[in-house]
């Protein structure tokens, strides 16, 4: 079976104009004998606005000097036509006998520029109406992606919205210690359950060359879960998940590193300012 292609719907346009060649014209009769609604429609839509078209097409009026230049053509015909003076013209000849020249009837040169016009204005016609479908579709295609993204991004905030609401719900308590940065404060809360987590930090200016880290506790030792960077109003609001199981995570903690973090993600470098022990 000859299965559609969007290409089929070019065909069919060029198809309407009459401007398909041979080969594509074959290859589309053979895709429409087996059957295509989506070329059929397409076909019924471009073929509607060719009558729409011709029927908008106002009538041609020849110039005025159209007809002075025809008659002039016409008395010159005649007068070639005339017998010559040395041959002289039978007289006596009954009127119905004498054979008058004939002439044929200018053709009518408006009808075939009006034509011509009908059909280049077709093509434009056509061409602007697949264009604008072709945008359509791309902007119908982007919408969709879009929608698809909202929905994606609307389905996580609903699973981090109930969070808030889980029965396992823990406090995560921080506490300064002695190298702590004045100004320094956070909390968060996590789940065991979902093993996700929400830190809040409120940060003071970074000091140069240095970079906030935050930590995981283990019985294993520390793991990294990234760098801590605050907005210009100096918050930060870290989403965790997959923090790790309930017999492992024993707290959180802050340590202030150098520039893009401690090259160990298993040890600070830095001193540790802040420890946040999971409440019960």
């Amino acid at each position: 079976m000859n299965r559609h292609r969007p290409e089929h719907l070019d065909l069919c346009a060029a198809w309407v104009l009459g401007s398909i060649d041979e080969g594509d014209r074959l290859e589309l009769e053979a895709h429409l004998a087996d059957g295509c609604a989506t070329c059929d429609a397409e076909i019924a839509i471009l073929s509607e606005g060719t009558r729409a078209l011709a029927a908008s097409t106002p009538v041609l009026t020849p110039a005025p000097a159209l007809r002075g230049a025809t008659l002039a053509r016409v008395r010159a015909a005649m007068a070639e036509a005339e017998p010559s003076g040395e041959t002289e013209r039978p007289t006596n000849l009954p009127r119905h006998q004498v054979r008058r020249p004939r002439f044929e009837r200018p053709a009518r040169p408006w009808f075939g520029w009006g034509m011509a016009a009908a059909a280049a204005s077709l093509a434009v016609v056509a061409g602007i109406l697949w264009q604008s479908r072709t945008d359509l579709r791309t902007e119908l295609s982007g919408a969709r992606r879009t929608v698809a993204d909202l929905e994606k991004a609307l389905e996580s905030e609903r699973a981090w919205a109930k969070l808030f609401a889980s029965q396992d719900l823990r406090a995560v308590q921080f506490s300064a210690t002695p190298d702590a940065i004045p100004a320094l404060r956070a909390r968060g809360i996590w789940d065991p359950k979902s093993q996700r987590a929400v830190l809040v930090f409120e940060l003071p200016t970074t000091p140069a060359n240095h970079d906030y880290q935050l930590w995981g506790i283990h019985p294993t030792g520390p793991a990294s879960l990234g760098l801590v960077r605050a907005d210009e109003q100096g918050r930060s609001v870290v989403r965790l998940e997959g923090v790790a199981s309930p017999e492992t995570l024993q707290a959180f903690a802050i340590s202030l590193e150098p520039l893009g973090g401690s090259p160990n993600p298993n040890a600070p470098t830095g001193p540790v300012i802040m420890v946040g022990s999971l409440g019960g």
